[in-house]
């Protein structure tokens, strides 16, 4: 009986808990509960929705958006291409630094024009950390390190994402992490610059898993010291000056199950790697940034080898490779690494 009453009050408090969350209407026309991101944030408790209807967000109270503490999901309605923030060459436009947790989550936003002097041009997670999906980050830059994103001492977790035009005056065109264990999954890199790395991690554990890396400025992932990392299934292409990987220092780096090719500064890899294909991986039209793939491309599951689909697209036009010569089994296995 003890034990059936206690059940009953975790249950009463979770749906106490789920009834009082509530969902937060931002919309820029003025049919919403608010026309700004910030206020409607700054109006949010633990545990609620902004929930952000299309349309373009611009400034002052749409960037430099802090949750203090609380666990929010802010979300736009339809997705990042009807959903833009401009951040007008400021940022950046969310700033988490106040012990918020992965269960915060940021959601179906494009980000475009931030820029902060320091790290993080479109959003720094300071101690604090967050989950970010299926977001467009576009020509945000900082001073210093991550032109995109910026994470220190934090957990963070970052999915479907594409960053495009994004550079650092230091590391990282993309992101920057220092002491963050960082999970990067399932997102589309290009045309992004700095003086070194897309990616760079630097006394943080972090996995990448199943990303693009394709017609970048620098190396696509940098490991400094300390670091134990992992990059899986990835494609490392066309950089128009540094090569795959970097690594420095103590960093430890595991790659396995990547397709390489063409990168300016060569196709080497650091650390420990092995069983990676160094070869084209067929885009349907790379130039034009179209990075799924041609039908006969080694990053689909079933022409590989692995049974696995490698990079963050998928098949999107007929076979394009011309015809070659069969070659022998040795060649093949010398295509391995």
């Amino acid at each position: 009986m003890t034990f059936r009453v206690a059940l009953s009050v975790v249950v009463l408090l979770s749906a106490a808990l789920t009834a009082s969350a509530v969902t937060h209407v931002v919309d820029v026309g003025g049919t919403g509960d608010y026309t700004t991101i910030r206020t409607a944030v700054d109006a949010a408790s633990d545990g609620d929705t902004v929930l952000v209807l299309p349309g373009s967000y611009t400034g002052i109270n749409n960037r430099f958006i802090r949750f203090y503490g609380d666990n929010l999901v802010v979300r736009s309605s339809t997705g990042a291409v009807s959903t833009t923030i401009d951040g007008e060459g400021d940022g950046p436009i969310f700033d988490l630094r106040d012990g918020e947790d992965p269960t915060s989550v940021i959601q179906g936003f494009t980000m475009q024009n931030a820029y902060k002097y320091t790290n993080g041009g479109a959003l720094v997670c300071h101690t604090a950390s967050a989950t970010v999906m299926d977001c467009i980050f576009d020509d945000c830059s900082s001073g210093l390190n991550g032109g995109a994103v910026s994470c220190y001492e934090c957990t963070t977790a970052i999915e479907n994402c594409v960053f495009t035009g994004c550079g650092a005056g230091g590391h990282a065109g993309a992101i920057y992490a220092y002491r963050a264990p960082v999970r990067v999954s399932g997102c589309v890199f290009y045309d992004n610059a700095s003086p070194q790395d897309v990616v760079y991690l630097n006394d943080s554990p972090g996995t990448v898993t199943r990303c693009t890396f394709s017609h970048n400025g620098p190396e696509a992932i940098g490991i400094g010291s300390a670091t134990t990392a992992t990059v899986t299934n990835c494609v490392f292409a066309f950089a128009s000056s540094g090569g795959a990987v970097r690594c420095q220092g103590s960093g430890d780096l595991q790659i396995s199950h990547c397709v390489v090719w063409a990168n300016a500064g060569g196709d080497s890899l650091c650390a420990t790697y092995h069983d990676n294909l160094f070869v084209d991986p067929l885009f349907c039209d790379g130039p034009g940034y179209d990075y799924t793939y041609c039908a006969d491309s080694p990053c689909v599951a079933g022409i590989n080898g692995w049974g696995e689909w490698v990079g963050a697209l998928g098949q999107g036009c007929p076979p394009c490779a011309p015809a070659v010569e069969q070659s022998s089994w040795g060649a093949v296995k010398a295509l391995y690494r």
